[in-house]
């Protein structure tokens, strides 16, 4: 299967929107494989991750096909704002396994870790608390923006990548 290449979108939004799916779905891939005998708090959190990442790929859906459902789109921040609230609770200390993809810096600096996950948190309900009628294609672009940079940044602190 051949896509087209990033470069042909000529506006900085939509290759953003673009990476910001390309991201998601390939997240969403390799979480599958990920959590095959992954068991407890470790699963519980892929299995939040995973949920974010379904429900980023939901906005990034909505921009990318400029059919913006504003209700849809503020419950998908609340969503995101709870699971976000999880996440320190979900990485308690000596919660590595060869499953995992933390990596062990979340613990020795925990400080910072904790605030991306608020910065995720603050991102989603900023979201979630739009007005409806101000809700439109750009304001999701910048919202699903704002979300996918705090995931970003703790990604490439805390996460290991495993193909």
């Amino acid at each position: 299967m051949r896509f087209a290449p990033l470069s042909m979108f000529k506006t900085g939004p939509a290759r953003v929107a673009a990476c910001a799916l390309a991201l998601t779905l390939g997240l969403a891939t390799v979480s599958a494989v990920a959590h095959q005998g992954a068991t407890g708090i470790v699963k519980e959190r892929m299995d939040t991750m995973s949920e974010i990442a379904r429900d980023m790929k939901a906005l990034a859906a909505m921009v990318k096909s400029d059919k913006v459902d504003a209700d849809a789109a503020r419950e998908i921040g609340s969503r995101v704002a709870e699971h976000a609230k999880l996440f320190p609770d979900q990485f308690p200390e000596g919660s590595l396994s060869e499953l995992s993809e933390a990596r062990a810096e979340i613990w020795t600096d925990f400080d910072d870790f904790q605030a991306k996950s608020d910065a995720l948190a603050t991102a989603a309900v900023d979201l979630a608390e739009t007005d409806p009628d101000d809700l439109d294609r750009s304001a999701l672009r910048q919202a699903l923006k704002a979300m996918g940079q705090t995931c970003k940044s703790c990604h490439e602190s805390y996460r290991i990548k495993k193909n």
